[in-house]
């Protein structure tokens, strides 16, 4: 890979363009929270065990009904939008692909792995066509 990639965090870089003290910054970017929302107690095994087949399906149950994903729409789980960004490029048919800006950078460095040429347009939306 050429160049570093930043990925959330450098809270340093941008005091050092934009001023203020690491107290004045919320770092959104990772969706760490300094004054996070209240958590319900959880089970000891959410802390000790990787989920199996039964806890994925009770996710996808709850996260279908909450969006009201239709049944014949499918639904991936990941551990992050880094690991989802980096499986659509194969997982979707080649095609123009639009990628809407500022987004994650992980989009248009996963396209380029594959030999996209294209950049980044600053667009309202996001679409793909064969």
């Amino acid at each position: 890979m050429t160049g570093a990639r930043d990925h959330g965090g450098g809270i340093d870089a941008a005091i050092a363009r934009f001023g203020g003290t690491r107290g004045d910054w919320l770092d959104l970017s990772t969706g760490i929270n300094p004054v996070p929302y209240p958590m319900p107690a959880l089970s000891d095994d959410a802390w000790t065990a990787l989920p199996d087949r039964a806890a994925f399906d009770r996710l996808y149950a709850l996260a279908r009904h909450f969006w009201q994903v239709p049944p014949e729409a499918d639904i991936v789980g990941a551990t992050g939008a880094s690991a989802i960004i980096a499986a659509l490029p194969h997982a979707l048919p080649q095609g123009a692909v639009t990628i809407p800006t500022p987004t994650y950078n992980d989009r248009s460095l996963c396209r380029r792995r594959l030999g996209d040429k294209r950049h980044p347009q600053p667009s309202a939306g996001c679409r793909a066509s064969q």
